[in-house]
């Protein structure tokens, strides 16, 4: 029984890779040396795994940037050609300042979004791939490269005027032609990453994922499909009878694929992965449970033809918890934590139990101990538990209706019309009044900096010192460990502003490390409840407006629409918990920034807030469509300048996407808003881009004035 890796972390244990690119983009650095550095961390990290007992190891599943940005360059799914002369390194890294960027299936994870029209000849680009395959050459151990597959890549690609079914028409061959290159290079297996075949897929998407793969044919290395994040069902029959090899199921999200493997369905000669221990969260698995897991599935599939590996690929956890100084010092947490490098070890374990050179009893001995330790260092908040049985249904509404709530805020704080709000912008707030925003917002908070705030405040939390993850191409975040009841604790800082922004309790909750063994409902409940206590803190200082930013509203939900009803009532009831304790006065605004606004329609509706602000993300358009089908009474505040080249926009974009917005709602209830930005902005662009926006609506105010 071999152990198989799906993909591991790329910022490096201290975030250094990260570092280093952002070295190089700020001219601080050379190319070369990025390079350079590339190659020492490729061959550290490959090093790592192999001593931790992985017998096969994910080539191409490190990136400078991203892996799907990777995977669309290595098939020219770009929409446009780049400039000539550009190498790989050079040219990805101006498609990172033009691709927009889309959340990577309910996870916190922001990939690029790769874009196909049918104008740019899609061909293969193999420059970094072969970097990875070179450097591969000067290390020993046994390798199977890993790309993301056809169905996956068809279903993230933004269609502009083709259809998937002749993008998967065009990508089969190409596929086909880099197996052809791999069998050559003397690679044994090649792994096709396809979690999109968890999505909500119909017989004609089947269709069409046999009809690409049926192409698979002739001297190819062997393939495994990997499939994450769900299960594939109700298409797990379909599926294995695709012309690969094997299969790799992530059983910690999608456990039904056990009882469908049990029914004897799974084909005895494949290879079948077992995705046994969590991709994504950092709490220890119990390798006894899984170990009597596998020896039950033993009478169902041959012993040679199965591997252990990860869910889904580690690139959502830190390196190691080894580099958690303080935590050491609490050592129930600390033993109960499981970072990349420690899900490989539970693995080793798992494999030592098959094979009979660790005992059972031992290991269900030492984690009967770790469980109990925890339990005995978790700390009970019993006024929080209380104050939360208390509060009735009355406690989840605002007192008035939203169309009276408007009335009351606008005779209160005297906006002109389409008055300018900041959701978040790098500029300080003296400054934006300088140039005539209406609402300004504090500059030195980003999602994640207000999370520390709260996981250093406030009880139940433990931040970590390098428990690096990252969020998407340049960006990095260090989730807090959510240990114990939350309580909020006040802040010692005042505040002078109109608008102040708090995080709310889902973003909290989605983007934080919560123990596995405290039911999350609960843990969200506590977090509204927190956060419905800041919220009345700034408003007990006199602030007009408190903006609830919920980036990650969208990551508590399943990755297939019939499974997301009852995730929304959830969501709604810990939204409404925390925004519905204000007077009328006090305005609510809720920024979902980037978050996808059809399938959260249901919580849209009914969440009772006053304004809603959302990032366009470049694509107002497709947001304007999807908000025609939601029932809104309350305003809106689109980003209407986008979160790309700011500084090089035109007025006539924005006054176009200024008037998209005028075909959802009346001019009384629309606000101008600039996108969150997903990466640095300079101070000169966000003021070139911000005097823009300013200069447009200033020239709608008048045309709204003189209209009869």
């Amino acid at each position: 029984m071999k152990i198989w890796n799906i993909g591991y972390p790329r910022v490096g244990s201290r975030n250094e890779w990260r570092a280093c690119v952002h070295s190089w983009e700020s001219g601080k650095s050379t190319k070369e040396s990025v390079l350079e550095n590339g190659s020492r961390i490729l061959r550290a990290r490959w090093t790592a795994q192999h001593e931790l007992g992985v017998d096969s190891i994910p080539l191409n599943d490190f990136s400078l940037w991203d892996p799907v940005l990777d995977t669309a360059w290595l098939f020219n799914l770009l929409p446009q050609k780049p400039e000539e002369g550009m190498d790989w390194v050079d040219a990805q890294a101006s498609l990172t300042r033009t691709l927009a960027q889309v959340p990577w299936f309910r996870t916190g994870y922001l990939c690029y979004q790769p874009e196909w029209n049918g104008k740019v000849p899609l061909r293969l680009n193999r420059e970094k791939l072969n970097w990875e395959i070179q450097n591969q050459k000067q290390v020993p151990f046994k390798f199977h490269v890993t790309i993301l597959g056809p169905w996956t890549m068809a279903s993230l690609t933004k269609l502009q005027g083709r259809t998937r079914s002749e993008l998967l028409k065009e990508l089969a061959p190409l596929y086909l032609e880099l197996l052809r290159e791999m069998k050559k290079k003397g690679f044994e297996w090649v792994v096709l990453e396809e979690p999109g075949f968890c999505l909500d897929l119909q017989k004609e998407d089947i269709k069409l994922i046999h009809g690409a793969y049926e192409q698979f044919k002739g001297q190819l290395p062997k393939l495994v499909i990997s499939t994450y994040y769900d299960s594939p069902d109700p298409w797990l029959t379909e599926f294995s009878q695709l012309p690969v090899q094997g299969f790799h199921y992530d059983l910690v999200a999608g456990p039904a694929v056990l009882s469908w493997i049990k029914t004897r369905s799974f084909p005895k000669e494949k290879l079948l992965g077992l995705g046994l221990v969590s991709g994504t969260q950092i709490w220890a698995a119990s390798v006894a449970s899984l170990y009597k897991q596998i020896e039950i599935l033993k009478g169902f599939h041959p012993v040679d033809r199965l591997f252990l590996s990860p869910s889904c690929p580690l690139s959502h956890l830190p390196v190691t918890k080894q580099s958690e100084n303080r935590l050491k010092s609490e050592t129930a947490i600390f033993e109960s934590l499981s970072f990349a490098n420690e899900r490989l070890e539970e693995l080793g374990l798992l494999k030592q139990l098959m094979l009979g050179s660790v005992s059972l009893d031992s290991v269900e001995k030492m984690e009967k101990e770790k469980k109990e330790n925890l339990l005995a260092a978790t700390k009970r908040s019993e006024a929080v538990r209380s104050q939360i049985q208390r509060m009735d249904p009355t406690s989840r509404k605002r007192t008035s209706s939203c169309t009276k709530r408007a009335k009351t805020q606008a005779k209160k704080m005297a906006l002109p019309q389409l008055p300018v709000v900041l959701c978040q912008y790098p500029l300080g707030a003296s400054t934006q009044k300088e140039m005539g925003v209406d609402v300004v917002c504090s500059p030195q908070w980003t999602y994640s900096d207000r999370l520390q705030d709260y996981a250093t405040r406030w009880s139940g939390f433990m931040p970590t010192e390098e428990g690096w993850v990252q969020k998407s191409g340049r960006a990095s975040v260090k989730p807090p460990l959510v240990v114990s009841d939350i309580e909020w604790k006040p802040s010692a800082s005042d505040t002078s502003l109109t608008k102040e922004c708090v995080l709310g309790p889902i973003s909290i909750v989605n983007s934080s490390f919560v123990r596995n063994d405290l039911p999350k409902e609960q843990v969200l409940l506590q977090a509204a409840l927190a956060v419905r206590n800041e919220i009345k803190s700034f408003e007990g200082k006199g602030v007009s407006i408190i903006q609830v930013d919920e980036p990650a509203m969208a990551e508590w939900l399943p990755v297939k629409k019939q499974k997301v009803a009852i995730v929304l009532k959830v969501i709604l009831d810990g939204l409404k918990m925390s925004t519905s304790g204000v007077k009328d006065e006090t305005g609510i605004h809720l920024n979902i920034d980037a978050s996808d606004v059809e399938i959260l329609g249901e919580v849209l509706t009914k969440c009772d807030v006053d304004v809603l602000c959302f990032s366009s993300c470049g694509n107002l358009s497709e947001k304007a469509k999807q908000l025609k089908e939601i029932k809104m009474e309350f305003s809106l505040a689109p980003g209407v300048l986008g979160q790309k080249q700011m500084a090089s926009v035109s007025l006539k974009e924005i006054e176009q996407n200024i008037r998209k917005c005028f075909e959802l709602v009346g001019p009384e209830k629309l606000w101008i808003s600039v996108d969150v930005p997903k990466e640095p902005v300079s101070e000169s662009e966000a003021r070139a881009a911000l005097e823009k926006l300013i200069e447009v609506t200033r020239l709608f105010r008048t045309a709204l004035t003189r209209k009869p």
